[in-house]
């Protein structure tokens, strides 16, 4: 299928993303994340490199070529470096909790303009992933307590303590403040695409 509005990867390079546009984008991934995981599919390999816009500026997530349908924990070593979950970076068993990670990381890029763990150095981004905070983003950016929250909930290295991990799964990310709606209430579809960002 055709999106006409590119990669989230593209546009980022002009600017950082406003809080509104993030929290829009991260709608369309989250309900993307519960489509797969109810259907036993881990993705892997999120990044915005692989959402794409379509002409009115919605999210497609693309390229499926890590994602891998489970029946249980899996202990591939795959996905993009910087984006790794803690508990792939060490070789242990994991499950969709490593998406949830991994949208912890480009909620940051969106709002940062980078991400969290980057390193030039292989084994510093493999320490700073395992072992360290991500970087406080700069004061400049004003972002606010909600979508510091949700990043700091998504990126917790124990997997089972995890926003999205839990028993409620991916409503436990749909009813965090970020979204506003509260009662798992994701508001994408019916919303409207805040203005500025559809795909041309």
């Amino acid at each position: 299928e055709y999106a006409a509005g590119g990669d989230l990867m593209m546009h980022i390079h002009a600017d950082v993303f406003t809080e509104p546009r993030t929290v829009f984008y991260t709608a369309c991934v989250v309900l993307g994340l519960q489509y797969l995981h109810e259907n036993k599919i881990i993705y892997r390999d999120l990044k915005l490199d692989n959402l794409l816009l379509d002409t009115e500026g919605y999210v497609k997530i693309a390229d499926f070529g890590l994602a891998k349908r489970v029946d249980g924990p899996t202990r591939s070593l795959v996905g993009t470096p910087q984006f790794l979950a803690p508990e792939v970076v060490l070789g242990r068993p994991y499950d969709t909790g490593v998406d949830w990670w991994t949208l912890g990381c480009i909620v940051y890029e969106m709002l940062v303009g980078q991400s969290p763990f980057k390193s030039e150095d292989l084994a510093r981004m493999v320490q700073r992933i395992t072992s360290e905070p991500p970087k406080p983003p700069p004061q400049r950016l004003c972002i606010s307590r909600a979508a510091l929250s949700l990043i700091e909930r998504l990126l917790r290295r124990d997997a089972t303590e995890r926003l999205g991990s839990g028993p409620a799964g991916e409503m436990d990310v749909k009813s965090h403040p970020f979204f506003g709606g509260g009662e798992g209430d994701v508001r994408v579809y019916g919303a409207g695409v805040p203005e500025g960002q559809i795909g041309r």
